[in-house]
């Protein structure tokens, strides 16, 4: 039988490259584990994992493990990218 060729699509990404991280809960259950990547000159990949229950999920899981593992422990602007974040936020406005 020939093996099913797998539709998969994985992301990589490089520690030193990843700029912001953001993990949050509401109480009213609505929940969001969030990275910022600088992928290139004026280019960002933003990878964004919302859910509402009070199970964690993987996503959230592996994230505040990255975050440990990375100094990174509490959620902020990776330190000497505070101008790229500005930037990358500054054209999320401009972009809506």
């Amino acid at each position: 039988m020939a093996k099913k060729k797998s539709n998969d699509f994985n992301v990589a990404v490089v520690p030193e490259d990843v700029l912001y991280t953001n993990i949050s809960t509401s109480k009213d259950g609505y929940n969001s584990a969030r990275m910022v990547v600088k992928k290139g000159d004026n280019e960002y990949m933003t990878i964004s994992y919302e859910w509402e229950s009070e199970k964690i999920p993987g996503f959230a899981m592996d994230l505040m493990g990255f975050i440990k593992s990375n100094s990174m422990e509490t959620s902020s602007i990776k330190e000497g990218y505070e101008k790229e974040v500005t930037s990358y936020i500054e054209r999320q406005k401009r972009n809506g």
